[in-house]
């Protein structure tokens, strides 16, 4: 492949990638576009499937991704993945809801407290909690979730409890008041639930006394921005 530059309007081609860069060694212009029908100027295109957040391959500083929640990422600092920033959009106020993949952080019924694929999450751990203890979920970066990630959304299930009680959920580091779900002896019972991230996460905590079993299931669906 040859490369070029044209040190007014050029196009350079890089060799060791698969794309043109337009580069201008003189003051003016790198890249510029125009649509004089009153189109849009430039297009991003999005795959099929395109997963959410930056790429996680080696990328170069100034790298744009439009993901698939329509999402434009700048990449500041080159790397593998790099250091992404994502770019204000209008709809991006504090607590916007961005839907995810699906993913289990917690299992207590599997081997440390996750089941096979699902991400390490600081917290999980194995076997049936006890009423009254307490387990905290540092989720804040864990993928899919960025580290400033206000909140997340899910749903709790409480399996085979051997006692009529309730669960509460709340930002760690702060009173558990608010009951996320309620559920009675023997069967698996489930509810949705939203809940802010303290400094450690979400600490979720069941009602009753040490004589009081229960398996709980966390599945998150999306984060809070």
């Amino acid at each position: 492949m040859t490369r070029g530059v044209d040190v007014g309007r050029g196009i350079f081609l890089n060799p060791s990638h698969p794309c043109r860069v337009p580069i201008n060694q003189g003051g003016g212009l790198g890249f510029a576009a125009g649509s004089f029908g009153h189109g849009p100027q430039l297009a991003l295109f999005r795959e099929n499937a395109s997963p959410i957040g930056p790429p996680s391959g080696t990328v170069e500083a100034g790298s744009i991704r439009f993901d698939g929640a329509g999402d434009l990422w700048l990449c500041l600092a080159d790397g593998t993945p790099g250091t992404w920033t994502r770019l204000l959009r209008e709809d991006t106020a504090s607590g916007r809801t961005v839907p995810i993949a699906p993913f289990r952080a917690l299992d207590t019924r599997a081997t440390g407290g996750r089941p096979a694929g699902s991400p390490a999450v600081p917290g999980q751990r194995k076997g049936p909690l006890k009423g009254g203890e307490a387990i905290t979920l540092d989720l804040a970066g864990v993928a899919p979730i960025p580290a400033t990630a206000t909140g997340v959304v899910g749903n709790l299930i409480a399996i085979t409890p051997s006692y009529t009680g309730y669960l509460r959920a709340a930002p760690s580091g702060n009173p558990l008041t608010a009951t996320a779900l309620s559920f009675a002896p023997g069967p698996n019972t489930g509810n949705a639930f939203t809940v802010g991230l303290g400094p450690a996460g979400v600490t979720l905590q069941g009602s009753g006394t040490v004589a009081n079993t229960y398996h709980l299931v966390v599945d998150i669906t999306a984060y809070l921005t």
